[in-house]
């Protein structure tokens, strides 16, 4: 197997490994969130009430799985549907209070989950890491954009 498939085979694995490490980890603090759904609520902690289209987009996924997420977190009372008074064809999404009391411990315990993860690299070696990761995703991107 050649050094880029291999790349390939290991992002995707520690891809499936984070998830499945965060979405346990969460479970073990007692927030009722998969991976997916803190991924949802943190773009909307940090933006605020936003359209759906708005949240795929960043989430780089299809407008249907979203819409998942946001029914799967709307029937745990964490996040709402507004109507746009503007434009009554786009539903905005925001944060219930419910979801505002997750906030702290949820960042808290991703935060935990991903300073365990880097243990043992150093500020240089992250900073590279992140560098490169930085530059893959430009390459997908320009890529994509063809």
């Amino acid at each position: 197997m050649g050094r880029n498939k291999r790349i390939g085979v290991y992002v995707n694995m520690l891809n499936f490994k984070l998830i499945k490490l965060l979405s346990a980890n969460l479970k073990e603090k007692g927030v009722n969130l998969t991976s997916e759904q803190f991924i949802v609520m943190d773009i909307l902690w940090r933006n605020g009430k936003m359209p759906q289209s708005s949240i795929a987009a960043q989430m780089h996924k299809d407008k249907n799985s979203i819409t998942q997420f946001i029914d799967s977190l709307e029937r745990k009372k964490l996040v709402r549907r507004c109507e746009r008074p503007t434009d009554h064809r786009i539903n905005d999404i925001e944060v219930t209070a419910q979801g505002e009391a997750l906030h702290k411990t949820t960042i808290e315990v991703a935060t935990e989950t991903m300073q365990s993860i880097f243990n043992g690299l150093s500020d240089d070696e992250l900073d590279t890491f992140e560098r490169l990761l930085q530059v893959v995703n430009a390459n997908i991107d320009e890529i994509n954009s063809r």
